[in-house]
């Protein structure tokens, strides 16, 4: 029979909170604090002995720590599913457009308010949640990278080059415009497509004094 008991949430709603599923689940393995505070692994003398409930039997642990009902729910999802709703919204195929970009960040700004303000803060480290959250990061840093080296000006994301396409046999006023600038910011060729050529030239930038 499952052990399920009533919490009560910060915002004074009412969660379940499943006892077996948080005493046998591997992703709380080396969540110390966690599983001391709610009674999940052999008394020391620093558990609690016993959880706190109020005199209608529900337990108190999340109103004490401030934690909402919004917060054990990413907990649980995670506990379960070895990922939050962040993520889901955030990675989600269709969901790379422009169009959509505000209400990411906006996931993805939960998601730190959860990690830095949330259980991890308060009943962590909880090691498997550590590893997410910084997957995540991981994530981010790699689509934000800055292409130093674009071929095309649709790659240059970083508005490192100023870019000029012609036709072949037009490549030869490339040379001319080449004959009174220095070496680092000559006209270069980056790549052909489609019967165009794609030249480059390196952006000067102007330090304000």
């Amino acid at each position: 029979m499952t052990f399920l008991m009533k919490a009560k949430a910060y915002n004074g709603g009412l969660v379940i909170v499943n006892m077996d599923m948080l005493g046998k689940n591997e992703r709380l393995v080396g969540a110390t604090i966690f599983n001391r505070l709610f009674c999940l692994e052999d008394e020391t003398q620093w558990s609690p002995g016993k959880l706190g409930v109020d005199k209608d039997g529900h337990m108190t642990i999340l109103l004490e720590y401030r934690i909402t009902a919004r917060e054990w729910y990413h907990f649980t999802n995670f506990v379960q599913l070895g990922f939050t709703e962040h993520f889901i919204v955030a990675y989600s195929p269709g969901l790379e457009t422009s169009a959509v970009a505000a209400y990411k960040k906006l996931f993805l700004r939960s998601l730190d308010r959860f990690y830095f303000e949330g259980i991890p803060a308060k009943f962590g480290p909880i090691p498997a949640l550590d590893e997410f959250y910084e997957s995540i990061k991981k994530i981010e840093e790699e689509k934000n990278k800055v292409n130093q080296n674009p071929i095309t000006p649709g790659q240059d994301e970083g508005l490192l080059f100023n870019w000029d396409v012609c036709m072949g046999h037009m490549t030869h006023t490339m040379n001319e415009r080449n004959k009174n600038l220095d070496d680092e910011y000559k006209w270069g060729f980056a790549s052909y497509k489609n019967g165009n050529y794609y030249w480059r030239q390196k952006k000067k930038h102007i330090v304000n004094r």
